[in-house]
């Protein structure tokens, strides 16, 4: 398994020719996500407010699979030579119960590990990382098949991608900090390349 540094510089080498047009994939992506706050400001009643809020939990759930198919699939397959397009904004539907389904169960089980204590729930999420590659290239599986197969993987190299991930959180709070928010969505393509080539590794690791 290469070095952190190591992976952010293979990461970059495969997504450099492809960075704006993922980056543009993402963008949409985040202002489909983030649609309800554009009409927030004008609602003032308390109604309007909770009929927000609800609107908002459900595009929430709505759009994983979105999610999915933008910041994991397309950058699996960017590091596997393939070309990006918009197509992988809808790419998640087509396995709309099992992609949704299994997503929603890793969210679960995060969130009841974190409400029993920070560290394991922190622990478990980093176990669990996986499930979404191994969704895309294990058709056969779905729910907690997917997600213990991602703990199985994952065994050794948690701590691994707990870093990868601090390094990641770290830069982007300073380059949001110094370009007002900007550098923050410039970085997101290259932490999902970069989750994609700890995954091809990972693969690797397990032939051996």
């Amino acid at each position: 398994m290469p070095t952190i540094s190591q992976l952010y510089v293979q990461a970059w080498k495969v997504l450099k020719r492809h960075y704006w047009k993922s980056l543009s994939v993402v963008f949409i992506y985040m202002l489909i996500l983030s649609s309800v706050s554009f009409i927030s400001p004008f609602v003032t009643t308390p109604e309007g407010r909770t009929i927000l809020t609800i609107l908002n939990y459900i595009i929430a759930i709505l759009i994983i699979p979105m999610g999915y198919g933008v910041n994991f699939v397309m950058f699996l397959n960017i590091c596997r030579g393939e070309e990006v397009n918009f197509s992988y904004l809808r790419i998640g539907y087509k396995e709309f119960k099992r992609t949704l389904g299994t997503i929603l169960l890793q969210i679960l089980y995060t969130m009841l590990w974190t409400l029993l204590l920070i560290v394991p729930g922190i622990v478990k999420s980093m176990a669990y990382a996986m499930t979404p590659f191994i969704l895309h290239d294990n058709p056969e599986l779905s729910y907690n098949a997917a997600i213990e197969k991602s703990m199985k993987i994952m065994q050794g190299y948690k701590m691994k991608f707990f870093l990868i991930s601090i390094v990641y959180i770290a830069l982007a709070i300073f380059l949001g900090v110094v370009t007002l928010g900007i550098g923050t969505i410039m970085i997101t393509p290259i932490f999902a390349a970069v989750q994609a080539k700890f995954y091809q590794h990972l693969q690797t690791e397990s032939l051996k």
